[in-house]
């Protein structure tokens, strides 16, 4: 890491001890997965900056909020501007039914709009053949739906994302 960055480890349990030996003015942290790090951080003096990450959009605005607090609003702004512009150039010119998958080694669940990867492929005009598919959400934005389910949404692509041990997930 670069002078000044401590590594925390995994976003999912960020070790706090390495937090507390930072002495951080301000963390910053999703609002779905560290919200409950308040009562942690408060004691430590530090701001808690929890940002919107379900969507592109409030991805951006998130960062800009960062940016001005931290005083490089106009920086960040041009940053934002330009990717921006280029997912619009990214868009296809028309939609295309598409499944969307995330698989982990202990499950393989289907990408929704209501995730952040969701509501970039729906930005980007990959249409979800899977909207109204139901199933079990409980990770937010991923749904547990049937291998029967699946077979009925009839996408002309499917997209596939893997999260850890790729040999773990085949």
């Amino acid at each position: 890491p670069r002078t000044g960055v401590v590594d925390l480890g995994t976003p999912h349990a960020p070790s706090l001890e390495s937090l507390a030996a930072a002495r951080p003015d301000v963390v910053v942290g999703d609002v779905s997965m560290h919200a409950r790090l308040a009562e942690n951080v408060a004691p430590l003096g530090a701001e808690l900056l929890l940002l919107d990450s379900t969507s592109v959009a409030a991805t951006f605005e998130g960062l800009e909020k960062l940016a001005a607090q931290t005083g490089v609003a106009a920086e960040m702004q041009r940053e934002i501007d330009a990717a921006r512009a280029a997912l619009a150039q990214l868009a296809l010119d028309a939609p295309v039914p598409t499944l969307a998958l995330f698989g982990t080694a202990a499950r393989w669940l289907v990408v929704t709009e209501r995730s952040w990867l969701g509501d970039l492929l729906g930005a980007l005009r990959f249409d979800s053949v899977s909207k109204d598919a139901g199933g079990a959400e409980r990770i937010p934005g991923y749904t547990e739906i049937s291998d029967e389910q699946i077979a009925t949404t009839r996408p002309a692509l499917v997209l596939v994302v893997t999260h850890g041990d790729p040999r773990a997930i085949r």
